[in-house]
């Protein structure tokens, strides 16, 4: 039987390298939970999403995500991790040079998805599911903040990721897109069944989507209200 969470954390400490920035952290993040993190720049928001990402080590304490003991990762299973996250940030990080087919084609090639047919079926798959089934031959800069947005949320879906990690997603969209883009996000955590854990500033968005809600202050991981 699946376990009902995709991320745990026990009394953990996260730090930029040997520095702790957030101590007695304990979490859990289950499958399919649409969850907001909010704190201060500098109080611990990106520490805690590297870590669960690997892109820092834990510190001390326990630790998995997706199945993977974060004390035994290694460069050579950080790459499984991450197949089975996806990552959404707050600049797009798309590959001007390409079409927006092209740059979600990168992705899976990169990703070993070998079957042309296939690799054709799920560039449709999710581009449909962001309403962008039009823009697949368009550049990315032919397209709005919020376009562009809705293919980096394409690109993070192509793995069927079990969570979803959103960087301030929505930090450089106007107010109306931002509400655009977490619905979209908050509907595709249901039809996937993926945790998302959304980082934000915008208190304007999260009370048109309530949700659970963990701050980082003080040093400590506290939830706010669910």
């Amino acid at each position: 039987m699946m376990d009902p969470y995709i991320a745990t954390l026990q009394d953990a400490t996260l730090a930029q390298g040997q520095v702790p920035v957030l101590s007695g952290v304990n979490l859990t993040l289950f499958r399919g939970e649409f969850t907001y993190l909010i704190g201060k720049t500098g109080s611990g928001k990106s520490t805690l999403l590297k870590t669960l990402y690997g892109s820092i080590p834990l510190h001390k304490g326990h630790g998995q995500v997706a199945g993977f003991d974060l004390q035994r990762l290694t460069r050579k299973n950080i790459p499984l991790l991450r197949r089975k996250l996806g990552m959404v940030f707050q600049d797009f990080m798309l590959l001007t040079d390409r079409s927006v087919a092209d740059n979600l084609r990168f992705v899976l090639k990169a990703t070993d998805w070998r079957n042309a047919q296939k690799i054709e079926l799920r560039i449709g798959e999710v581009l449909e599911q962001v309403q962008l089934s039009h823009a697949a031959h368009r550049m990315p800069w032919e397209l709005s903040g919020g376009e562009q947005q809705r293919v980096a949320i394409a690109r993070a879906l192509l793995n069927f990721p079990e969570l979803l990690i959103a960087d301030e997603p929505t930090g450089n969209l106007d107010p109306e897109t931002s509400r655009e883009i977490l619905r979209l996000m908050r509907h595709l955590s249901k039809y996937y069944n993926t945790a998302v854990l959304f980082a934000t500033h915008d208190h304007l968005v999260m009370d048109a989507f309530p949700a659970r809600v963990l701050a980082c202050q003080d040093g400590q991981l506290q939830e706010l209200s669910h």
